[in-house]
């Protein structure tokens, strides 16, 4: 489907529509908007409106989009909202909100912008670098999340190698079969079993992780994201001739002088 991109789009008022001072501009960081995008192009430009429309909806073009509970179903099967078990100390969680969360948290209604904030991880989101690496890393698998370790090997004092650590699947989300929380990892020998009770204890609030993705959609993903670094949004920077590259450009929603003035607040400094 190809969505119309006028460069920003404005929801009025739920208790006020008629009146205009009240509604409020969502825009794309191209104000002169990219036109009719498909998926594909909507993640090679990285347009904003494309995914406000299929993320929350829009009047008179999508009914209602994903909505913030698609997102809250999606979004932890690509590794967000709670730790992965990387051995370092210090994981932090992470944030993928909901209606309930900002009741509790705020006292406030969930809006219609909130899902569009969301969608485009701002807003309330917050996500880890070790979740956003494995999120890209997991479309680049197919749909395999993987456990995120440092140490491939331990050795004793004569170089011998004591314990091996080697790749493992945590979930799939491409393979057709929903892994119940309490199987998370069990195909990995070498995972440790209190990271892997850890894991599973984090992620009781939301159950589990693993979804079900027809691979083709992980397909097409891929293909946006191949298309950001040849003519998209990091054309030029990391199309390599004898490498090829694929990725996504980000931006920060909050920057202060220290980064502004190092130029890390123009759309798309924060790539992946």
């Amino acid at each position: 489907q190809r969505i119309f991109d006028p460069g920003k789009i404005t929801i009025a008022n739920r208790y006020f529509p008629q009146d205009q001072g009240k509604a409020k501009d969502f825009i794309c960081w191209d104000p002169e908007g990219h036109g009719y995008v498909d998926f594909i192009h909507g993640i090679a430009y990285s347009c904003n409106v494309f995914f406000y429309k299929i993320g929350g909806g829009y009047p008179g073009e999508i009914d209602e989009g994903l909505g913030i509970e698609g997102v809250n179903v999606y979004a932890p099967s690509l590794g967000y909202g709670a730790p992965l078990g990387i051995d370092l100390p210090g994981e932090e969680d992470g944030l993928i909100p909901n209606p309930y969360w900002k009741r509790i948290t705020l006292g406030e209604n969930w809006s219609t912008g909130d899902t569009y904030n969301s969608v485009t991880g701002q807003g309330f989101v917050l996500a880890t670098p070790l979740q956003v690496m494995t999120s890209i890393a997991t479309l680049a698998n197919g749909g395999k999340v993987m456990w995120p370790h440092l140490v491939q090997e331990v050795l004793d004092g004569e170089g011998n190698v004591v314990q091996q650590f080697e790749p493992c699947v945590l979930w799939d989300i491409a393979d057709g079969v929903r892994t119940p929380l309490e199987s998370i990892g069990s195909d990995c020998p070498t995972l440790p079993e209190e990271i892997r009770e850890d894991i599973q204890i984090s992620r009781q609030a939301i159950g589990s992780p693993d979804v079900n993705v027809e691979p083709w959609v992980i397909e097409q993903a891929q293909q946006g994201m191949r298309l950001v670094t040849t003519e998209g949004t990091a054309e030029g920077y990391a199309n390599l001739e004898t490498i090829s590259s694929a990725g996504k450009t980000g931006t920060g929603e909050f920057c202060d002088e220290v980064a502004r003035e190092k130029g890390l607040c123009k759309p798309g400094e924060w790539p992946t």
